[in-house]
């Protein structure tokens, strides 16, 4: 009868323990997890949609599924009560492809810091050459209740080549 309930017991800790994201898990286990955000850092190759849908195909990014985007649109006029309060823009016809966008890129830089007072501020931009990056670290938070969002690990990410 111990063993039994023993038995039982080891089954269920290997069940819970089987649901527990970590970082041995895989990223699609972690990006579908409600309890777990990814803190992905804020790099150009976001503008394809996110690090998650990027692969290297030679000297580019690209999408690995394609994205949405506006082929034609137009303007309304935005109403609220009798008056105007602007524009909204509307797209009326959406197409898919998949993104691209060479891993060589450009970042401003600030060329000339001045002081004036307490506040200091760039007061003339330069841009230099930024290699987008291929390898990351990133941090996965986990729920923790009304203390919000804490680090649960760490896990590297590689961005694959494109199939």
């Amino acid at each position: 009868m111990k063993s039994l309930i023993g038995l039982m017991l080891m089954t269920l800790s290997f069940t819970a323990a089987a649901g527990t994201i970590s970082s041995k898990s895989s990223w699609e286990a972690i990006n579908k997890s409600y309890d777990h955000v990814v803190r992905t850092p804020s790099v150009p190759g976001q503008a394809l949609g996110g690090l998650f849908n990027i692969c290297v195909d030679g000297d580019n990014l690209r999408t690995i599924s394609p994205v949405k985007y506006c082929v034609e649109g137009r303007q309304v006029e935005v109403n609220q009560g009798e008056g105007s309060i602007g524009y909204e823009w509307v797209c009326d016809k959406f197409e898919e492809s998949h993104a691209a966008m060479p891993r060589l890129t450009t970042v401003p830089e600030c060329a000339e810091w001045v002081n004036e007072g307490d506040n200091v501020f760039c007061a003339k931009f330069t841009t230099k050459p930024y290699l987008i990056p291929l390898s990351y670290v990133l941090d996965v938070e986990s729920y923790g209740g009304e203390a919000g969002f804490r680090l649960a690990f760490r896990k590297a990410l590689e961005i694959p080549a494109c199939k």
